[in-house]
């Protein structure tokens, strides 16, 4: 019942997860290593990591309409099914990263400045918001930009 519910959830989770990768167009995914797929797993040990892959996940749902946003939240109650999406983004992380680019993740957002960063996008995210506001207030076109269609 949930299966296209992953897989689409998984695809925008992946997408946000690696945009570092997406920049790089012509890359071409890498085969599945062990070595890469443990170091891709170890990844959500670390508490920032699952914070941002849990907060990319909410919000890539609130995309949905709101019967499938709920009937999705209310599945990730369920282990299995937030076991499945790990593993789909364990792999697709090993299968874009190379073992020394996850190893690197890991190395940095295991640091004190990492967690601190993770903690403060939901405040960057209200003062860019408010700060838009601000701005599009005290000038007409961006005014008319933002509230166009």
């Amino acid at each position: 019942m949930f299966l296209p519910f992953i897989r689409r959830t998984a695809l925008v989770v992946l997408g946000l997860l690696a945009l570092p990768a997406a920049a790089q167009q012509s890359a071409q995914p890498l085969p599945l290593t062990a070595e890469a797929l443990s170091a891709a797993e170890r990844l959500f040990e670390i508490p920032a990591y699952r914070q941002l892959a849990t907060r990319q996940l909410y919000r890539a749902l609130e995309s949905l309409p709101e019967a499938q946003y709920h009937a999705s939240v209310d599945a990730l109650n369920d282990p299995q099914v937030v076991q499945i999406l790990r593993g789909v983004i364990a792999r697709s992380m090993a299968q874009t990263f190379t073992l020394q680019e996850l190893d690197f993740m890991a190395r940095i957002l295991a640091t004190d400045e990492a967690r601190a960063i993770v903690a403060k996008s939901d405040l960057l995210q209200s003062l860019l918001t408010r700060e838009l506001a601000v701005a599009a207030l005290s000038n007409p076109d961006l005014a008319r930009i933002l509230s166009a269609p």
